[in-house]
């Protein structure tokens, strides 16, 4: 999306609002059976007001909406750059909803966020579930979701907090017969490093915080549900509480 493109679009709207709405109408566009089902629920539980880490990155309010939908853009891009010939909606599934673990996984204290030691553990394979419980996934949109972490998620990087192997059948084998899989995780973590890079004034005046009130889904996409205060994980998602002060991932 060019400059004035985008300054058009978010005419009237908070930069919140306009993050939500994009992410909202891209995930409408792939048509998907339970899609609307599933923004239902990022309204309900609070993804669009929440924050992408405790300090790593996008540590304010909607932080977790702007980070995945610089993953979107990042992953469209070089997979039409790349011609890596992943299907559109691949794109939008994966990279909008690689993180849905993250809701309800903060709790605002004073002027910045702790760990919610009552949110279930996992990363990767939690986002797979929360997703699954409300859309099917193709074979290449769960192998993208699973290992977006890349190193991150691997039990030989951490094997208290690894969600699977290199070897065998998992992430080197993903990666090799499909390297769109190892694209999403060159972008989470570009996106990760570009976000941090404005929020520190490294790459200019520094990133807007995204202010105002609760996303309200009604106002802005037509749907019913506004955003609430406390995270539901749909049953069977997760199970096992992660172990206080955890972060997900160790750069996410």
């Amino acid at each position: 999306m060019d400059q004035t493109t985008e300054q058009s679009e978010h005419a009237g709207q908070t930069k919140k609002e306009f993050i939500a709405n994009r992410l909202i109408r891209l995930l409408l566009s792939t048509q998907r059976p339970g899609i609307d089902r599933i923004i239902e629920w990022l309204g309900k539980m609070g993804f669009f007001d929440s924050p992408a880490s405790t300090k790593y990155h996008g540590c304010y309010p909607g932080g977790l909406a702007e980070h995945s939908l610089n993953v979107y853009e990042l992953l469209a891009e070089y997979n039409h750059k790349l011609r890596l010939g992943c299907p559109q909606e691949s794109v939008v599934i994966a990279a909008l909803l690689h993180d849905v673990c993250k809701v309800g996984a903060y709790i605002s204290v004073g002027c910045g966020y702790s760990y919610n030691p009552a949110h279930p553990a996992g990363h990767a394979m939690l986002s797979l579930s929360i997703t699954k419980g409300f859309i099917e996934l193709t074979e290449l949109e769960e192998k993208m979701i699973r290992y977006h972490m890349g190193v991150y998620g691997l039990k030989e990087f951490d094997e208290r907090k690894g969600e699977y192997r290199l070897r065998g059948q998992d992430m080197a084998n993903a990666w090799y017969h499909w390297p769109i899989v190892k694209v999403i995780y060159f972008c989470d973590e570009l996106a990760t490093l570009l976000e941090k890079a404005k929020e520190s004034g490294e790459a200019g005046e520094g990133m807007q915080t995204l202010t105002g009130p609760p996303i309200n889904i009604q106002e802005i996409a037509g749907h019913s549900v506004a955003v609430q205060s406390r995270a539901h994980i749909p049953e069977g998602a997760g199970s096992t509480p992660a172990p206080a002060n955890d972060e997900l991932g160790a750069a996410h």
